[in-house]
């Protein structure tokens, strides 16, 4: 994460008398991020799996915006291709979670998309073949200058797991 955005449009007249004016603007973010956050990375490396790279394909999302108005436009289904998980972890609450994807979405206000998160393991590891596993959450609530977690045991379990929308994006 070495770059970020922000955007605010502030409507004012020039006064020709005064020698200066000043605006206060909050700058918003134009994106929603989703976090995909495991709790079982340890389990699954138990199992035998070891998570090297993820992907995301999410439904719903757009490639233009109007700085001026804030309107987004060309929805689309994008994916984020296949890059390597690293190694960070996310506090959130009182639980550590092993980062699996992070990603930015152009979106509007809010909506619900439908997501498709896809993992594998090194192929250069003896025993790995580079299978694919996928899981799907639908319905997911994102929002623009907020972050939405998908939190859970991903990689052991296909039934349990939280979506979380969490304003604390907006504020940091």
């Amino acid at each position: 994460e070495t770059m970020d955005a922000f955007f605010k449009r502030v409507d004012f007249k020039v006064d020709p008398v005064a020698s200066t004016q000043s605006f206060d603007a909050v700058l918003t973010r134009p994106f929603a991020q989703v976090n995909v956050l495991t709790d079982d990375a340890v389990e699954a490396q138990l199992a035998g799996l070891d998570v090297y790279q993820t992907s995301i394909t999410v439904e719903g999302v757009y490639t233009k915006m109007n700085l001026l108005d804030g309107e987004v436009e060309n929805e689309k289904s994008l994916t984020f291709g296949m890059a390597e998980k690293g190694n960070m972890f996310m506090k959130v609450n009182t639980t550590d979670y092993d980062l699996l994807s992070m990603n930015y979405l152009l979106v509007n206000e809010y909506k619900l998309v439908d997501i498709t998160f896809n993992y594998n393991e090194d192929a250069t590891v003896a025993g790995n073949d580079n299978t694919v596993f996928e899981a799907e959450f639908d319905a997911v609530p994102v929002q623009r200058n907020y972050r939405t977690n998908i939190m859970g045991p991903i990689l052991t379990s296909a039934v349990s797991f939280i979506i979380e929308i969490n304003p604390i994006f907006a504020g940091s």
